[in-house]
């Protein structure tokens, strides 16, 4: 069994098609849950990114979405496990066809990404990894009718697709506020974080981070970022 430990919860990802990486870690760190009332995990996969939201924030209700039946497998174990399970629920659904009571106060997505490349033979990995399953114009539109009025919507994405998802997303009325460039090692950027809204701000709050030292060890802003998460001494 393929297990993955945190700090205050454990992921069982046999089932699930991606395994837990460095995107989420990075990702639900760097996100802030404020007083959310109600969060929205987007292609939750094995949950781990609504249970870190679940962990940051004691009071929220975390309802996570997958369309894919293994993973959700996976992450409904993971739920029932946790400290929180009273907070979680997972929903097996196509995230374009899922309709919901109430808005969101904090929506989360670590998006399919490699939008250009070409699909991978294995369907499920190709789901997962490939926005053709999931257009982000129409991602995006979901989203902005999901989300609360002071609502913040966070994902991750490639470094160099972040001036075309920003120009997407402000179609749908989601205006970035918050900006980091994620570095695989010093000056190689790999990812972008956003955190957006639906109120064009005066000026974008832009930051970085790197995750490894050319030598391959974990960075103390990182180590830093990510300590209430590891269950390991980085």
């Amino acid at each position: 069994m393929s297990i993955f430990h945190f700090n205050q919860f454990s992921i069982q990802q046999t089932n699930s098609i991606l395994k837990v990486g460095t995107d989420a870690m990075v990702l639900g760190s760097l996100v802030k849950t404020g007083n959310a009332s109600h969060v929205l995990d987007i292609g939750t996969g094995t949950g781990v990114l609504a249970l870190m939201m679940a962990q940051m924030n004691s009071t929220a209700n975390v309802t996570a979405v997958e369309i894919d039946e293994l993973s959700a497998k996976d992450c409904k174990e993971n739920f029932t496990n946790s400290p929180w399970n009273n907070r979680l629920e997972i929903i097996v659904k196509d995230i374009l066809e899922f309709q919901a009571d109430n808005h969101f106060d904090l929506i989360i997505c670590n998006p399919p990404f490699y939008s250009n490349s070409l699909s991978n033979e294995n369907k499920r990995l190709a789901s997962a990894k490939h926005a053709v399953h999931l257009p982000f114009d129409q991602l995006f539109q979901k989203i902005a009718s999901l989300l609360s009025e002071n609502g913040k919507y966070w994902m991750i994405l490639p470094f160099q697709d972040k001036q075309l998802v920003s120009d997407l997303a402000e179609k749908s009325g989601l205006f970035r506020e918050i900006d980091y460039s994620v570095n695989g090692k010093p000056n190689q950027p790999v990812r972008t974080v956003f955190c957006f809204g639906q109120l064009k701000p005066t000026a974008i709050e832009s930051h970085e981070i790197t995750i490894r030292n050319h030598d391959n060890s974990y960075t103390d802003a990182y180590k830093k970022l990510t300590v209430d998460f590891h269950g390991v001494k980085l």
